[in-house]
Protein backbone atom coordinates (compact mmCIF):
# COMPACT_ATOMS: atom_id res chain seq x y z
CA UNK A 1 0.00 0.00 0.00
CA UNK A 2 1.47 3.60 -0.95
CA UNK A 3 0.07 7.08 -0.42
CA UNK A 4 -1.57 6.96 -3.52
CA UNK A 5 -3.77 4.33 -1.94
CA UNK A 6 -5.71 7.08 0.11
CA UNK A 7 -8.48 9.60 -0.59
CA UNK A 8 -9.34 12.74 0.81
CA UNK A 9 -12.28 10.76 2.81
CA UNK A 10 -9.50 8.64 4.18
CA UNK A 11 -7.13 10.74 6.00
CA UNK A 12 -7.44 11.46 9.68
CA UNK A 13 -7.28 15.37 9.43
CA UNK A 14 -4.41 15.73 11.99
CA UNK A 15 -3.65 18.95 11.61
CA UNK A 16 -7.13 20.45 11.49
CA UNK A 17 -7.73 19.08 14.47
CA UNK A 18 -4.50 19.90 16.26
CA UNK A 19 -5.06 24.02 15.15
CA UNK A 20 -8.97 23.24 16.49
CA UNK A 21 -7.69 22.30 19.62
CA UNK A 22 -5.01 24.56 20.18
CA UNK A 23 -7.53 27.35 19.57
CA UNK A 24 -9.65 25.89 22.32
CA UNK A 25 -6.60 25.36 24.45
CA UNK A 26 -5.03 29.38 23.65
CA UNK A 27 -9.10 30.03 25.02
CA UNK A 28 -9.08 28.28 28.19
CA UNK A 29 -5.46 29.44 28.91
CA UNK A 30 -6.35 33.16 28.90
CA UNK A 31 -9.75 32.55 30.85
CA UNK A 32 -8.53 30.52 33.32
CA UNK A 33 -5.91 33.43 33.54
CA UNK A 34 -8.72 36.37 34.04
CA UNK A 35 -10.18 33.63 36.62
CA UNK A 36 -7.44 33.29 38.41
CA UNK A 37 -6.13 37.19 38.30
CA UNK A 38 -10.03 37.70 39.56
CA UNK A 39 -10.20 34.83 42.55
CA UNK A 40 -6.59 34.16 44.17
CA UNK A 41 -3.81 36.43 45.27
CA UNK A 42 0.01 35.59 46.08
CA UNK A 43 -0.79 35.80 49.70
CA UNK A 44 -4.41 33.47 49.49
CA UNK A 45 -2.05 30.70 47.31
CA UNK A 46 -3.29 28.36 44.30
CA UNK A 47 -4.03 24.30 45.40
CA UNK A 48 -0.83 22.77 44.70
CA UNK A 49 -2.58 20.31 41.77
CA UNK A 50 -3.62 22.99 39.93
CA UNK A 51 -0.12 24.17 39.71
CA UNK A 52 0.86 21.06 38.90
CA UNK A 53 -1.64 20.79 36.30
CA UNK A 54 -1.01 24.39 34.85
CA UNK A 55 2.73 23.02 34.53
CA UNK A 56 2.20 19.86 33.02
CA UNK A 57 -0.30 21.80 30.07
CA UNK A 58 3.02 24.04 29.70
CA UNK A 59 5.07 20.91 29.33
CA UNK A 60 3.25 19.31 27.36
CA UNK A 61 2.69 22.23 24.87
CA UNK A 62 6.64 23.38 24.81
CA UNK A 63 7.37 19.47 23.66
CA UNK A 64 5.22 20.03 20.87
CA UNK A 65 6.63 23.11 20.03
CA UNK A 66 9.87 21.88 20.37
CA UNK A 67 9.29 19.17 18.58
CA UNK A 68 7.71 20.96 15.08
CA UNK A 69 10.60 23.31 15.76
CA UNK A 70 13.47 20.42 15.38
CA UNK A 71 11.73 19.38 12.29
CA UNK A 72 10.40 22.13 10.54
CA UNK A 73 13.31 21.34 7.79
CA UNK A 74 11.97 18.19 7.25
CA UNK A 75 8.45 19.52 6.88
CA UNK A 76 8.79 21.73 4.08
Amino acid sequence: MNIQDFNEEHLDHEVKMAKSDLIELARNAVETYKLLAKHYTEEQGLPGWVQAKVTKADDYMRSVRKHIENNEKDIC
